[in-house]
């Protein structure tokens, strides 16, 4: 198994660990290091565990819609159920086995945009890995709206 394999499956079992409260899921996490980008949650894995403590009493589901590995970097885009229904991007940055960084956008769960697609669809696997290089040339899809 590659590393990037490897780096996902840690993230997912961590993510996961929210719906049991397991502080052995923050294992991943290099305290010593760990930078936390959301003013939210204190930094290292204390921080974490005492998060995850804290939200598995209110059964919360967790499904992990996709992962990706790029280098140093795993991204997620997950659903979360926290009583209320919420969808995440994340992002955690690694040191060899560890994650050391971490990135998160979490916002509520919205109805099928004006094109009809909701905030997870599209694909959740890697299908031209091959491309991987030309398309981190191609320029950035403008936003503009008429």
């Amino acid at each position: 198994m590659d590393i990037g394999a490897i780096r996902k499956d840690r993230i997912r079992a961590l993510l996961k660990g929210i719906e049991t409260g397991d502080p052995a899921s923050v294992a991943v996490v290099d305290e010593r290091k760990y930078i936390q980008h959301n003013p939210q949650t204190r930094e290292g894995s204390e921080g974490l565990a005492a998060l995850f403590s804290r939200l598995s009493k209110t059964n919360p589901r967790v499904n992990i819609v996709r992962a990706f590995a790029d280098g140093d970097f795993v991204f997620s885009h997950t659903e979360y159920d926290f009583a209320t229904r919420r969808i995440g991007f994340e992002v955690f940055r690694f040191e060899g086995e560890h994650a050391v960084e971490h990135w998160d956008n979490i916002q509520p769960r919205r109805g099928p945009n004006p094109s009809g697609h909701s905030m997870v669809d599209g694909p959740t696997e890697l299908t031209d890995p091959d491309l991987r290089e030309s398309n981190r040339g191609l320029p950035a899809r403008s936003s503009k709206r008429s």
